[in-house]
């Protein structure tokens, strides 16, 4: 399965974005809410635009092929971080499956007893 630290998204800060400079960090989205919150918050405080108070996230990597939007809610890219991280990319498949539900993909595995070439094996 994917590794804590290789699921993480790239925020960038808009007001330096939109004057020409790239100016942002990777954020590691295994750490919860709260620390994306204070990662984001140091990522305005340096911005080279002065009160910069904007934010998107740019770029996602380990996510295995789920797709996250620009203002996607640090609530669910958490939740996803933890089941890719649980799950792998058959966990993302899945999530993809039901048209990016969570809780469809989440109840998938609950709901999985596993491979049997036979009704007597299982």
């Amino acid at each position: 399965m994917t590794k804590n630290g290789d699921i993480r998204i790239y925020i960038a800060c808009l007001a330096a974005y939109n004057n020409g400079y790239l100016h942002g960090a990777w954020i590691d989205t295994t750490l919860g809410e709260k620390a994306i919150w204070d990662q984001i918050n140091e990522v305005l405080k340096t911005s080279p635009m002065p009160d910069a108070e904007e934010w998107a996230i740019h770029d996602y990597e380990g996510f295995e092929g789920a797709h996250l939007s620009e203002y996607e809610s640090f609530e669910t890219v958490c939740n996803l971080a933890d089941f890719i991280a649980e799950h792998g990319r058959l966990g993302a498949l899945v999530h993809c499956h039901f048209g990016d539900d969570l809780e469809q993909a989440v109840a998938a595995f609950d709901d999985y007893a596993g491979c049997f070439s036979s009704r007597a094996d299982f």
